[in-house]
């Protein structure tokens, strides 16, 4: 099973997602990569800072969606509520399973942007626990 994080810009959401799942997952049969919609900048530090308080390194450099990308997964999850799943309704080539996660990011210049972002890293947390748990029995 190959899983596909997607969010807007791949700079928290989707990068924390895949974080996490490599944390998580000990199953080599299920492999993740995560990209954004729009390749956004590189990660700033407060990001990086709550991503160490959960144990996981995220990495500088955004990656946009790519063909190539798309069509390795078998799964897609859509790490957002600013990406519609029409979005991949008429992409051709192999259907895939499509997956939303309505999780909506954090405001960089929110006043409460630590307590909001480990708020959404612990709900993304709790997703990429359940989603492993699923498959990892499924490929089983």
């Amino acid at each position: 099973m190959k899983i596909l994080f997607i969010c807007k810009f791949n700079r928290y959401r989707s990068n924390i997602a895949l974080a996490l799942f490599k944390k998580q997952n000990k199953n080599k049969n299920l492999q993740a990569r995560a990209s954004g919609i729009i390749q956004g900048p590189p990660t700033i530090k407060k990001m990086r800072e709550v991503a160490k308080e959960f144990n996981v390194t995220l990495k500088d450099n955004p990656k946009s969606l790519t063909e190539a990308n798309y069509n390795w997964a078998d799964l897609v999850v859509i790490v957002g509520n600013d990406i519609p799943k029409r979005l991949f309704d008429n992409i051709e080539g192999t259907p895939r399973e499509v997956i939303v996660w309505k999780l909506k990011d954090v405001m960089q210049f929110d006043l409460d942007y630590h307590e909001n972002t480990r708020l959404l890293t612990k709900k993304i947390e709790n997703k990429v626990k359940k989603l492993v748990k699923k498959y990892d029995k499924l490929s089983a």
